[in-house]
């Protein structure tokens, strides 16, 4: 039995950690000078935060069924 959602959650988490990275990467990096805009940044970077547990979910599912790889 396959399970045809995932490689659907795979893209949706594979972008939401390159996103995750970079806006960590702005964070990091560079002097936010407003503070309206180091919140956004913020808000942005911890809302791509979801994608980490995606990938440990999909680990387990394959995991759990061999035959849906």
């Amino acid at each position: 039995m396959r399970i045809n959602y995932i490689n659907g959650l795979r893209l949706i988490a594979t972008l939401g950690v390159v996103f995750l990275h970079a806006s960590a990467g702005i964070l990091d990096l560079r002097e936010i000078p407003s503070p309206t805009d180091k919140f956004m940044h913020t808000c942005f970077k911890y809302s791509m935060q979801f994608a980490v547990p995606i990938f440990v979910m999909i680990s387990g599912a394959l995991f759990l069924n061999p035959a849906n790889m």
